[in-house]
């Protein structure tokens, strides 16, 4: 077996070279193969046999049409309809082909290069055998060269003809062909394979269709006739040079000073007025003369890089880069990251180190004070380690920036942004080197 495409052409193509009876199954046949199939019969003299999907669906996807139904219908031809029957396949002397069918009005055809498997030798028997059984033909052959069309009612499934051949005969035959075959050079002998993984075949029921339901089919196409999806689908898709870019830096500012709440179980000791509001003073933690946050840095890298890989457009573009640019933007960008990463650990542990310091001095400070005041009756129970935790407590309480944070957004523009004239100009004259390519390349979405 190989791999092929198969389309309307191969199928036509196929019928007319058919020295014997036709099987063709499928969700929906066209008028043109109807015709094909027809004619075949006339030069052969042998009933072919048809099994679709009879569904005004069918041709609303594109995959054939109801007009191929009744001509085959009309000419009293043997056709049946297998509801929800998505898979495809071909037989007659010399032609074994399975393909997925493609819905037209979705997906045209020449946008496919492989949908189909033809089968070779043994391979064409082994599809006969397997569409037959697909077509609900009985094991009986019939021969009809010498009986009139009139003479066979289209709902009477036939089976593949092999004149002189019973059941019997033509099972001893395939073992036989199977041996001669087995362990050549084409056909080379193979470990086999059981099936234990094998879904079930699905209940298949065939019926004859039906002169009500066929007109019924009819009735809905002219009622809504099918829309062509192609055309509706259509659209420009473009790639565009330039995009929007936005540089988030969070943290990179990173309050030195903050204000300690005092617990209210220690303004509430009876100290004086004057020396509480000494003390709260020192509850203004000041990391600005003792702490190098590592911020510095990361600001100078940030604003050298949107120098150099971004141009501010003003209002309402923003910032806007060359997408040729981007694999070296993101390379730059990522020591950026790196350089973060290392900033944040220094200010962690540095932080954390004048934070106990700072606190530290406030709660020997606080404790001396309630020692040396004759107004507080409980001293003992406020301990300068007992005080240092409360104010650590108050600390960890109050949300504060500890770490950075750096973020790149990129988007793109919009077919209407790039195609306006005032945009247009703004982005030409930052990047003049891009008049000579324009801002973007389109295509049909649906070219081939």
């Amino acid at each position: 077996m190989k791999a092929c495409k198969v389309n309307e052409e191969e199928l036509a193509e196929w019928i007319d070279s058919a020295t014997g009876a036709i099987r063709y199954l499928g969700p929906a046949v066209t008028e043109k193969l109807a015709q094909k199939i027809l004619a075949a019969e006339k030069r052969t003299g042998e009933r072919s046999h048809v099994v679709i999907d009879l569904d005004d669906e069918m041709d609303r996807c594109g995959y054939g049409q109801t007009a191929g139904v009744r001509t085959l219908h009309d000419e009293r031809a043997t056709i049946h309809r297998q509801t929800g029957l998505r898979i495809a396949a071909l037989s007659a002397p010399g032609v074994g082909v399975v393909w997925s069918p493609i819905a037209e009005r979705v997906d045209p055809i020449d946008r496919v290069s492989v949908n189909g498997i033809w089968m070779e030798g043994p391979e064409q028997r082994e599809l006969l055998s397997w569409i037959s059984r697909m077509m609900g033909d009985p094991e009986t052959s019939l021969s009809v060269p010498d009986r009139g069309r009139q003479d066979m009612p289209a709902s009477l499934p036939e089976a593949p003809y092999e004149p002189d051949i019973g059941p019997l005969e033509r099972i001893d035959r395939g073992r036989q062909d199977a041996a001669e075959t087995e362990g050549t050079a084409e056909y080379p002998v193979h470990e086999v394979v059981r099936h234990s993984l094998a879904p079930s075949e699905p209940d298949l029921t065939v019926s004859a269709v039906q002169e009500q339901d066929l007109k019924q089919v009819e009735l809905h196409l002219r009622e809504h006739p099918p829309r062509d999806f192609r055309k509706e689908k259509a659209t420009e898709v473009y790639q565009d040079y330039v995009g929007f870019i936005e540089i988030h830096v969070t943290g990179a500012g990173l309050s030195k000073a903050t204000t300690l709440a005092i617990p209210d179980e220690l303004t509430e000791l009876g100290l004086g007025t004057d020396l509480r509001n000494r003390l709260s003073e020192r509850m203004r933690i000041d990391l600005g003369g003792t702490v190098d946050l590592g911020a510095r840095d990361v600001n100078r890298r940030v604003d050298a890089f949107r120098e150099i890989f971004t141009k501010q457009m003003g209002p309402p573009l923003g910032r806007v880069y060359k997408k040729s640019e981007r694999e070296i933007m993101q390379i730059k960008w990522s020591e950026i990251e790196r350089l973060v990463e290392k900033a944040n650990v220094k200010i962690e542990r540095r932080m954390h180190k004048a934070v106990d310091e700072i606190l530290s001095r406030a709660a020997k400070d606080w404790a001396k004070a309630i020692r040396e005041n004759p107004n507080v009756d409980v001293q003992g129970h406020y301990t300068e380690a007992e005080i240092r935790l409360m104010l650590s407590e108050q600390w960890d309480r109050r949300p504060h920036a500890t770490r950075m944070r750096v973020q790149l957004f990129v988007k793109d523009f919009t077919w209407g942004t790039l195609n306006d004239p005032e945009v247009r100009r703004k982005i030409e004259e930052a990047y003049p080197d891009i008049r000579e390519t324009g801002l973007y390349k389109s295509r049909s979405a649906w070219a081939s």
